[in-house]
């Protein structure tokens, strides 16, 4: 067989093993991805010498503070969720 066809029949084989495997996220799972995604566009941002959260909410406020915090916790939360779904 030629490597074009081994290659075509392991990716197709991934796929469906990924599409048929992969467990349906729940909410817990969206907030902690869209927690995660704020933190990081977040991070972007302060690389860019401006804060995002504290702009919003007040620098040092009780309210950064608890989203930071949820981050932090959707960062931990995420990694025993990976860790739980690679095996």
């Amino acid at each position: 067989m030629s490597e074009s066809i081994i290659m075509t029949r392991e990716r197709s084989f991934n796929i469906f093993y990924i599409k048929n495997n992969m467990r349906k996220m729940s909410s817990l799972d969206w907030v902690s991805f869209v927690l995660l995604v704020v933190g990081g566009l977040n991070w972007g941002l302060v690389s860019l010498n401006f804060n995002l959260v504290d702009y919003i909410f007040g620098t040092g406020s009780l309210l950064s503070t608890i989203v930071y915090a949820l981050v932090g916790l959707s960062a931990i939360y995420s990694i025993f969720s990976v860790k739980k779904m690679s095996g």
